[in-house]
């Protein structure tokens, strides 16, 4: 980012030689912004009414055909569906089974409904055409012969009802009737009602011009809104006259520009979805675009002047500019754990290394201030240091009693009342003692403990000061040890509360901590390898 800007500063040269030749150069740009901005705007205002309602168009056609492949989907398994339960599935076997009574057979088929989505009624009939039993009724709905005229279709026979549109109810009904196999019951064939109206109004979408309407027309001519923008019945009734020998298309009537496209699905009659854009909606979208092209070029334009203006003011205002982008880089790129603090010791902004070092330093509150997550002691003269020769280096130890490398730079001299710190944490083992069946405990170089693990605060509650007290009395003991060898381990167990551990000290670390091991009694002839904790 830097770099990029700096070039484009870089493309505007700021000349010294006269003032004649720099407000020269001034003017030059300032002329090729202004012919800039004009040719955007000619562009912009170029995109005519027409290419505006091509790409609404184009847009809503590919919605309503999205759709069209999920309502197909829903329809040819409402249709294997049905097939299965008429001639495949349990109700073949339960009217073979010479036990099976009718309110077996009723249990069995309420609970393919209750359980199938759309299929709402299922009812069986003897060769008569007599109702034998039946589902609970759903509304008022009952077999009148829909699908009697319709041929039988496919291997199973079944016979398909037009689209029954429902425009009180704003319902989409559909029967199927199917042949039932052979029985002893009598039942000769099924009839099963599907209520489509939650697959068909499932579609809501919307685009600049706000939700996309659509219509369904049934292979009658019946139709039915799907969205809020329904239609008056003229329009349907011209509307239909135009579509109804089409597979798709486009047709315009009076104020609106109609898309459609038919579909068949399976053995189910064929229907129409419809779509349209409406020209005085458009017509508004249009003008409201080429307003804000405006405004926003204009906006543009008064900005690059002043950015032109601005490359040829005091370099001063230049200076600073990339001090600030500087800071900005060092802040948001560079791996280090950055904050920007105030002079006031507030933290300002933090990039996420940092943030995520915060929230393992200070895990039980967010600190806000510089005081708040150092000691008093040492964080008061680091800070004195900063703001009085502008920078300071050095180790702190955290309200936490965590060593952590410490860098502080002040850039008042630039013009900026701003603090800049480094936090780089001395180790791993300082912010991380692992959970194992060890105990593990850091020491500082007075051999107190400052950190333990989960599993030592476990076996020292309720006598926390044991352990110290042990080390303190064992001291010498053990710096002798230390000095001579490098490492100490106690020769007996060491009664931790009512644990009995063996206790071992190496591992010199960075920052200037021992690593306390405390291996239980049971575990004392296990080899032990603390170098890979």
């Amino acid at each position: 980012m830097k770099n990029k800007l700096s070039r484009l500063l870089d493309s505007l040269p700021l000349s010294s030689q006269s003032r004649d030749t720099h407000h020269q150069s001034l003017w030059v740009q300032l002329a090729a912004v202004l012919g800039i901005a004009a040719i955007l705007l000619g562009w912009g205002l170029g995109h005519t009414l027409e290419q505006h309602r091509q790409q609404i168009s184009a847009q809503r056609f590919s919605q309503i055909q999205l759709f069209s492949h999920r309502l197909s989907d829903s329809l040819l398994a409402l249709q294997q569906r049905g097939e299965i339960i008429s001639q495949i599935g349990v109700l073949k076997y339960l009217l073979a089974q010479p036990k099976t009574n009718a309110r077996d057979v009723e249990v069995y088929l309420q609970g393919l409904v209750d359980k199938l989505d759309a299929i709402e009624m299922i009812e069986l009939y003897d060769n008569s055409g007599a109702l034998v039993l039946h589902t609970r009724p759903y509304q008022d709905r009952s077999y009148r012969g829909e699908a009697d005229a319709r041929q039988p279709l496919g291997e199973s026979r079944a016979q398909f009802s037009p689209m029954l549109l429902n425009q009180e109810r704003h319902q989409i009904g559909h029967w199927q009737k199917l042949p039932v196999a052979d029985n002893d019951k009598g039942i000769q064939y099924a009839t099963i009602f599907a209520d489509l109206s939650t697959q068909f109004t499932a579609f809501h979408r919307s685009d600049p011009l706000g939700e996309i309407p659509l219509i369904l027309f049934s292979d009658n001519g019946d139709a039915l809104s799907l969205s809020q923008h329904p239609l008056q019945q003229t329009e349907k009734t011209r509307l239909w006259q135009r579509i109804e020998q089409h597979d798709f298309g486009q047709q315009v009537l009076q104020d609106k520009h109609y898309l459609f496209v038919k579909i068949q699905a399976g053995n189910f009659d064929p229907f129409y979805l419809v779509s349209f854009v409406d020209e005085r909606q458009l017509l508004d979208f249009s003008r409201e675009a080429q307003q804000k092209l405006v405004i926003v070029t204009l906006i543009f334009t008064l900005l690059f002047f002043w950015l032109v203006i601005q490359r040829h003011g005091v370099r001063k205002q230049q200076q600073h500019y990339h001090h600030a982008l500087t800071v900005v880089e060092n802040v948001f790129e560079q791996a280090n754990a950055l904050i920007l603090l105030s002079r006031q010791g507030k933290l300002l902004l933090a990039n996420p290394n940092a943030q995520q070092l915060l929230a393992e330093l200070q895990p039980d509150e967010q600190p806000l201030w510089f005081y708040q997550l150092f000691s008093e002691e040492d964080g008061d003269y680091a800070w004195s240091q900063a703001i009085e020769f502008g920078n300071w280096q050095g180790r702190l130890t955290t309200r936490q009693n965590t060593g952590v490398e410490v860098k502080l730079q002040s850039n008042q001299q630039q013009g900026f009342g701003l603090i800049l710190m480094t936090l780089n944490p001395s180790s791993s083992l300082e912010l991380h003692l692992p959970d194992t069946s060890l105990g593990l405990a850091l020491l500082n170089d007075d051999l107190l403990p400052i950190k333990q693990n989960k599993q030592l605060s476990t076996w020292l509650v309720g006598s926390s000061e044991c352990l110290s007290s042990f080390l303190g009395t064992h001291q010498n003991e053990i710096r002798c040890a230390l000095e001579q060898h490098g490492h100490w381990q106690s020769e007996a167990p060491v009664k931790l509360n009512r644990h009995h551990c063996y206790l071992t000290l190496d591992h010199h670390l960075d920052s200037g901590h021992w690593l306390l091991v405390a291996i239980p009694n049971n575990h004392q002839h296990e080899s032990v390898a603390t170098s890979g904790i």
